[in-house]
């Protein structure tokens, strides 16, 4: 489990109103429990993935869901590394979703969906998932389940040096060693 001071902070939204659970009492809804360095979103996609282009970098899509082992694993077991962190918030923004989430947001094709209709959209109900979009707001890479430190950081440099232009990720994992040593 994240530890209490690395959750998230609630995001103060306002649920949909065909929301069944909607009443005007509901003014803040908890995000999904993330690492602090995550990117503070209003949930507004096109916007997210703009302001991450205009700083030159890409945007990563979390998706996982409060009750999930292996969520539980990356966000402390990978992503709690240090390095990681640095070397992650350097190229990318990083922004999550519940998977079972009711927030509204503003998927990239600009249409408003729950957190849990976009997931079914994107097909990242399997939890962990994360979507990964280059530089120019381009798809590069969806990983699905737990990533090793050593998977993860070849799969942000897979996405910096445009290796998705040219060979998969299991083969281009397959010929890449450096990132193993520093396990």
């Amino acid at each position: 489990m994240i530890a209490k001071s690395e959750e998230s902070y609630p995001l103060s939204i306002v649920p949909a109103e065909d929301d069944p659970d909607f009443s005007e009492e509901k003014q803040i809804i908890l995000s999904l429990p993330h690492p602090k360095w995550f990117k503070d979103s209003l949930l507004d996609l096109p916007q997210d993935l703009a302001e991450a282009t205009a700083a030159n970098k890409g945007l990563i899509l979390y998706f996982g869901q409060r009750i999930c082992t292996y969520c539980d694993a990356l966000l402390n077991d990978t992503l709690g590394k240090q390095d990681i962190i640095r070397y992650t918030q350097n190229y990318f923004d990083v922004i999550a979703f519940d998977v079972e989430g009711k927030l509204v947001i503003t998927t990239l094709s600009g249409v408003r969906e729950t957190e849990s209709a976009f997931a079914q959209i994107e097909k990242t109900y399997f939890t962990p998932s994360l979507i990964f979009y280059d530089n120019n707001g381009k798809e590069a890479l969806r990983l699905r389940g737990y990533q090793s430190p050593y998977e993860f950081r070849a799969a942000i440099d897979y996405v910096v040096s445009s290796a998705f232009n040219r060979q998969s990720f299991k083969k281009y994992l397959a010929q890449t060693s450096s990132f193993k040593k520093r396990e």
